[in-house]
């Protein structure tokens, strides 16, 4: 999914006193996807701490970070929680974004003014602002909602200005969400998960727009959720498959799959790490449901990949080292919160 370049930027600008979870009052009834980061969970975790020590590029003490530091008076570490990302349309340019942060995101914004382009207009009733760059490229549109008698902000942002300003209506109750619908048809993320991606029957539309692609024949919607609960990092992926049938057929492929490596790992001396971790992982069918599980300790976790790294001399995991260099579009706006 690609997201405007301006927005980047803005994904910066979000401190908060503590993480927040997902609150589906935020999202519209009709949103069709969506991507949940509690980035305070994710950074505080043993497991972020511990890929710390294996990769120095996710250390926030470099040059770039205290260039962010100094500019706008936030440190991402401390400063950058939660981030929501939903669309009601299949369009990811259509995409909204909701960052957690505090009332410092306003002085961030203000030091972004002196780079970019800021306009004042309405939308749904409330202040929104234009943002764009002097020397061109994206625009990208944002509301800086305010909680009264707190110092909450939520910065959101939107390369669409209706999408925003329909975001805005239902922030304020104005609109219905997914909190009124009784049901979260994208499901709610499991306790102690930092990462959750969530789309409903949009899936299979955007797996088609490949040619190539058989998984969109079996794939109608899908979930994926990481995290760190009482001391264990767990994966866990949902999908709704067409029927029950092709459900259980599905399992089984893959149930022989996880054997077969399995078999293949105790004759190979070098692969024999990897056996704890594959008997962690569990396929299970129910109805059309097709769920995926891993957990183990994040300490284990953690020994193997360490060990992987060193018995392979490769970086097992690695942060994206391509920065885009683009401007990004801020957002600043007034509106209480409700």
């Amino acid at each position: 999914m690609r997201v405007a370049p301006l927005a980047l930027a803005l994904l910066l600008l979000s401190p908060l006193a503590t993480a927040d979870d997902l609150d589906p009052s935020r999202v519209p009834a009709d949103a069709r996807w969506l991507v949940h980061v509690d980035l305070a969970a994710a950074l505080q975790s043993e497991l972020f701490a511990g890929l710390q020590e294996l990769e120095s590029d996710l250390d926030f003490n470099g040059e770039d970070w205290d260039e962010i530091r100094n500019e706008l008076g936030i440190d991402p570490r401390e400063d950058l929680h939660s981030v929501t990302i939903f669309g009601v349309t299949d369009d990811p340019e259509e995409a909204v974004i909701q960052i957690d942060t505090t009332v410092r995101a306003e002085q961030a914004l203000d030091a972004l003014k002196l780079h970019l382009q800021a306009t004042a207009i309405n939308g749904a009733g409330a202040q929104l602002y234009r943002w764009q760059d002097p020397d061109g490229g994206d625009t990208m549109y944002s509301h800086l909602a305010k909680r009264k008698g707190s110092n909450d902000r939520l910065l959101m942002v939107s390369s669409v200005q209706a999408a925003l300003a329909e975001s805005v209506r239902v922030l304020r109750g104005e609109a219905p969400s997914m909190a009124d619908s009784g049901s979260h048809s994208l499901g709610t993320p499991r306790p102690g998960a930092f990462v959750f991606v969530s789309a409903s029957e949009i899936l299979s539309e955007l797996l088609a727009r490949e040619a190539d692609s058989h998984v969109a024949r079996f794939v109608q919607a899908a979930e994926v959720q990481i995290g760190e609960n009482g001391g264990n990092t767990f994966a866990h992926i949902a999908v709704k498959t067409g029927n029950r049938s092709e459900a259980q057929q599905i399992a089984q492929v893959l149930q022989g799959a996880l054997a077969l490596a399995g078999l293949v790992g105790q004759q190979e001396p070098e692969l024999a790490a990897a056996l704890p971790m594959l008997s962690s992982i569990q396929f299970k069918a129910e109805g059309e449901r097709l769920t995926l599980h891993f957990e183990r300790p994040t300490g284990e976790l953690l020994e193997f990949l360490e060990s992987a790294v060193h018995s392979s001399g490769n970086v097992v995991y690695r942060a994206d080292a391509d920065d885009d260099d683009h401007d990004d579009d801020p957002d600043v706006g007034d509106g209480d919160w409700y």
